[in-house]
Formats: structure tokens, C-alpha cells, sequence
């Protein structure tokens, strides 16, 4: 029975990904065999990416036809080269992984299934949910409140000097604030500034000179920083 032509392109599709990522394992390999000195960070990091994003399309190919490649068998006709082709027929018909993958395999999950565990019980980072993070930010009003209650009736939030000052006496505060700011200021700053004020007589506009129109309505600051800006004529008053 012949394949849909979707799932022969699949198929086609995901050989050409496998090919691409075959080649860019093998031109990695042979640039670190090759290459003396080894090559630089932002050329492994670039290969990284590639074989990345290659990873990333088998498992887009894969996941568009999981129906198919997860119930799909190869089989040998009998015109295939089974003598000359001997590896790759055992790599076809094979049940199981390769010993080297599959032990590359289960140390990943082994690794992931401890990072869990240190992300999850053991105090480690984690990302929260949504749900996670709503229960947290309602819990932080009651919280706070249950924390600054208690300060806020003996008047700690209002004294001029920390709870540890206290404790340790105030006469050995260096850095304490001695007196309040907002308190009145002393006669002689006053007398001072009265002393810096100097009287100016005051600018007397001549009405009758030129451009002056005494009946013509005023210009919004408004308009006046719109027309300085873009440009714009501003509207007429009313």
C-alpha cells in the first residue's frame, strides 16, 4: 500500500533535515580535528545555534506527523544492496538505540529528573505559574500589613533614629539627625536672605508700541508650545 503524498513528503522533509544535521556535526568534528588553535567562542557559539535550530526543525517535522513516524516500520525490498549496505540495513531494522545513545539518553533524564528535584523541594530556582504568582502578590498586602502594624503603633516608623541606635544608645550616634529639618529656620539664615534680595524696578510696557494690539485675545500656552513644536497654525479664538 502506497504512502499519501503528505506523509512521502514528511518523510523526504525529515531526511533532508537529518541529512543537514549530519553535515554540520561532521564539519564540526572535522574543525576541531583540523584546527590548531581550537576555534575561537563565537564560532563554537554560531555552530552551537545552527545545530540548535537543525534540532529544533526534526522536532517540528516530527511533531507535524507523530501519528505516522510513531507507527511507520521499514522493511528492505528485496533489490536493496543488503551485502554492501550491511550497516545501514542494521540501522534500519534495529529495535533498539545504539548502546552509546541510549546510555547518553538515560544520563539526560537522570540529570533532569535532579534538577527537578533542586528546583522544586530543595530550594533551588523555579519559575512560578500564573496561579503561583497571584496567590504571592495577594499574600504580600496581609503580610506587609502584619509587619508594619506593630511599628507603626509604637511610633517606630516616626522616630528619628533606627531600632538598633536605640538599643545601642543614642549618645554614641554619630550619624543620627540631631534636630528636625522641618522645624523653623534660624533668624539669621532669614536675615540673610534679606540681605541677597535686590530691588529692580519694574519693566513698564508701552502699550502704543509696534506689534502690540491691546484688543487682540491672548494665545493659549497651550497652542504656543504646539505651533513651537510641529508647526501648526493655531485655532482662532472664539
Amino acid at each position: 500500500m502506497a504512502l499519501p503524498q503528505e506523509s512521502q513528503r514528511a518523510i523526504d522533509n525529515l531526511r533532508t533535515r537529518l541529512s543537514m544535521l549530519s553535515n554540520s556535526l561532521g564539519a564540526m568534528q572535522r574543525e576541531f580535528n583540523e584546527s590548531n588553535p581550537l576555534p575561537t567562542w563565537p564560532r563554537l557559539q554560531s555552530q552551537a545555534v545552527t545545530l540548535g535550530n537543525n534540532l529544533q526543525e526534526i522536532a517540528d517535522v516530527l511533531n507535524s506527523q507523530h501519528q505516522l513516524f510513531s507507527t511507520m516500520h521499514a522493511y528492505p525490498v528485496p533489490s536493496f544492496p543488503g551485502t554492501t549496505q550491511e550497516p545501514v540495513l542494521q540501522g534500519l531494522l534495529r529495535k533498539k538505540l545504539d548502546p552509546r545513545a541510549e546510555e547518553w539518553i538515560d544520563e539526560a533524564l537522570k540529570e533532569e529528573k535532579v534538577s527537578a528535584i533542586q528546583n522544586g523541594d530543595k530550594g533551588g530556582a523555579q519559575i512560578l505559574s500564573m496561579k503561583q504568582m497571584q496567590d504571592l502578590w495577594e499574600s504580600a498586602g496581609p503580610t506587609f500589613q502584619e509587619i508594619l502594624q506593630p511599628l507603626m503603633e509604637d511610633g517606630i516608623l516616626e522616630d528619628e533614629y533606627t531600632i538598633q541606635e536605640r538599643e545601642d544608645g543614642i549618645q554614641n550616634v554619630v550619624t543620627g539627625i540631631r534636630r528636625k529639618l522641618y522645624g523653623p529656620l534660624d533668624d539669621d539664615d532669614e536675615d540673610e536672605d534679606e540681605d541677597m534680595e535686590i530691588d529692580e524696578p519694574e519693566e513698564q510696557v508701552i502699550v502704543n508700541q509696534p506689534g502690540f494690539e491691546a484688543g487682540v485675545p491672548y494665545v493659549r500656552l497651550d497652542d504656543l508650545l504646539k505651533f513651537a513644536v510641529t508647526g501648526s497654525q493655531p485655532a482662532p479664538p472664539r
